[in-house]
């Protein structure tokens, strides 16, 4: 067996290295030869108390499994050895067993991810090293479960927040940032940008009432740009791209990084090319709503009002010659046709006919609105058919009032209404229906009316 005192630069730990503190007063190794090879137990200090290290040697250089003990036996620290410099995962613990510290070294300094717990297994510290210093500091995203921020050490600047697999690499959805502003947001797979999926142009988007230093939302690691944003600088637009990484949209936004960025305002969505406008106009909550055009290599097919994505009110179509082909209004999406489906509107007592201008066919399904005890269609000079399904506007009992009249559409051909529909209604009333050619009234329509009025119809 060798035993003696072995100068620290040799046998001990390079000053600049994550063992530093540790100071080496003797090594002992097991072996026949006197040679420094062999298991062996290196005596150190640390903070004024004594520890053990089990360790192999090799030619006087530290190899493999190395375990640092407590005086009473426990373990306190292990790691790994390679050429004598500490290499790979490092654990720390308590007496009690506990991890107070987990991290992993390279060239015997401190890198990548480490985590630094209290006596509960609460972190206390995780961030990133870099050849042994602290140089980003992670933590838990509030209101984002998965996400954490990261943010430089010195100053505190918010980088990213980012989803982060069980290595701790980015993967996931990433929102980047620069100067405290931001920028971005990308897609990572093991710790690899693989997709940029938003951008905001200009100097980025600033936070929105967090009142900190210079206004600067993004610069800070524990709420971040993760508060609500109204694209408070109008310099700024949002700009999408598909799974190619073309451009699709670039416009106004809304939106923070818990409930997502949508498209609002005014913006333009792009056709496949990136570069030809498919639509020009308003959004809200993502979709087509307000005023827009809708175009198809280049030429415009329709100008109008939008809503829900849909193309819904006035509006007028066109050609690929510019030739207005027709001028109306579309109703979710339809051109003059308001529809309803079955088990529509039983929550509802009233009827309103007032917004039906541009109508051409009015079409409701079985079992709708029942409860409405009036049905008016008056003055809608486009309204060709209507037809109403079974059991639609059957009031369950007579009730004193109600009615359903049609009268002064001039352009009303057609008329069917279904089985028991308005069963209960007291009066029926068609009047001024010049081009009226077809009534079909089925089984049971208005089976307890009391009053039926039909007045200056077509000869």
């Amino acid at each position: 067996m060798f035993t003696g005192n072995i100068p620290n630069e040799r046998l001990g730990f390079p000053q600049d290295s994550f063992l530093a503190d540790f100071q080496v007063s003797s090594v002992e190794i097991e072996n026949d030869d006197g040679s420094k090879t062999g298991k062996a137990t290196v005596h150190i200090s640390y903070q004024s108390s004594n520890y053990e290290m089990l360790v192999n040697m090799k030619d006087g250089k530290k190899e493999g499994d190395g375990l640092i003990l407590y005086a009473n036996g426990t373990l306190f620290m292990k790691l790994k050895f390679v050429n004598d410099l500490a290499e790979g995962i490092v654990l720390k613990k308590e007496q009690n067993g506990r991890t107070i510290l987990r991290g992993e070294l390279e060239h015997g300094k401190e890198c990548s991810v480490f985590e630094e717990y209290d006596s509960s297994r609460n972190v206390t510290w995780r961030g990133f090293y870099q050849n042994g210093k602290r140089y980003r500091e992670l933590k838990k995203k509030e209101g984002m479960d998965g996400f954490y921020s990261e943010a430089n050490v010195n100053g505190g600047e918010l980088l990213s927040v980012s989803e982060y697999d069980d290595k701790w690499r980015k993967n996931g959805r990433c929102f980047e940032g620069e100067s405290g502003r931001l920028k971005r947001e990308c897609l990572y797979e093991n710790g690899v940008k693989k997709k940029l999926i938003r951008e905001f142009t200009g100097s980025g988007v600033a936070g929105y009432g967090l009142n900190l230093p210079n206004n600067t939302g993004f610069g800070n690691p524990n709420t971040g740009f993760g508060n609500r944003y109204n694209n408070p600088y109008p310099s700024c637009n949002m700009i999408e791209y598909d799974e190619n990484g073309v451009r699709v949209y670039e416009g106004g936004f809304e939106g923070d990084i818990i409930k997502g960025f949508v498209r609002a305002k005014s913006g333009t969505e792009y056709e496949s090319d990136g570069k030809r406008a498919l639509y020009y106009g308003d959004w809200k909550n993502g979709k087509r709503e307000g005023k827009g055009s809708e175009f198809k290599d280049l030429n415009l097919v329709y100008i109008g009002e939008w809503k829900d994505g849909m193309r819904d009110g006035n509006g007028e179509e066109y050609n690929e010659n510019d030739e207005l082909v027709r001028s109306g209004r579309w109703i979710k999406g339809e051109y003059g046709v308001l529809r309803y489906k079955n088990d529509y509107g039983n929550d509802l007592n009233s009827f309103s006919a007032t917004w039906l201008n541009g109508i051409e066919r009015v079409e409701i399904g079985n079992d709708c609105f029942k409860e409405v005890s009036q049905f008016v269609l008056e003055g809608l000079n486009t309204l060709r058919s209507v037809k109403i399904g079974k059991n639609s506007f059957y009031l369950n009992g007579r009730r004193e009032g109600s009615k359903c009249v049609i009268r002064n559409c001039d352009q009303l051909r057609q008329i069917h209404f279904g089985d028991y529909s308005f069963r209960w209604y007291d009066s029926f009333e068609l009047k001024n229906l010049p081009l009226l050619k077809s009534i079909q009234l089925d089984m049971s329509t208005f089976g307890m009316c009391h009053s039926v009025v039909f007045e200056s119809m077509n000869d």
